[in-house]
């Protein structure tokens, strides 16, 4: 949903991506979405999007086999670089419930339509005390990584998944 990294991962792996839908809230990230992957859904405010709209966008794919969902919420207020932050309290990092509401209708619309689902949500290292509560909503622990091997951010991100990633000899894996 927000993330442009899986939708390179899977064009690079040569996967058909039939529908694209991408949540953006700030204007140029959305202008720069629709320009890369013309013909996106691009939706403003993931506080407008229901459980009636992914199930719309998911059942017009024919012959749909899955569905890959990542991203994240906005990470100020729960940074630790930021002094003032105000945790998952701050109007921006909230939305963290917004996406985890929305992760949770795709899978149920997925396990609806008997396919299979890819949900994951990447954010910073925040306080343990953000930690545990965004653990608990997604029912999932995250998995610690540097981000500098996936991305341009070169710090560490948490990532939670509904799939459990097993070990592998090229790279070490860290659970928070």
């Amino acid at each position: 949903l927000h993330d442009a990294l899986p939708i390179w991962a899977l064009q690079l792996a040569k996967v058909k991506v039939d529908r694209l839908v991408v949540v953006e809230k700030d204007p140029d990230c959305r202008r720069l979405n629709a320009v890369r992957w013309p013909g996106c859904d691009v939706w403003s405010d993931i506080e407008k999007l229901g459980k009636k709209d992914i199930e719309r966008m998911m059942r017009s794919v024919p012959g749909i086999t899955s569905v890959v969902a990542a991203g994240g919420s906005p990470c100020q207020g729960l940074s630790k670089l930021s002094c003032d932050r105000k945790h998952l309290e701050d109007p921006r990092s909230k939305l963290f419930y917004c996406y985890s509401a929305v992760l949770g209708w795709i899978e149920e619309v997925a396990e609806e339509m008997q396919i299979w689902s890819l949900l994951a949500l990447e954010n910073v290292l925040g306080d343990d005390e953000d930690v545990a509560e965004m653990t608990g909503v997604l029912g999932s622990k995250p998995v610690l990584a540097c981000a500098s091997g996936l991305s341009r951010v070169r710090r560490p991100r948490l990532y939670w998944s509904n799939i459990r990633i097993e070990d592998h000899g090229s790279y070490t894996r860290a659970h928070y």
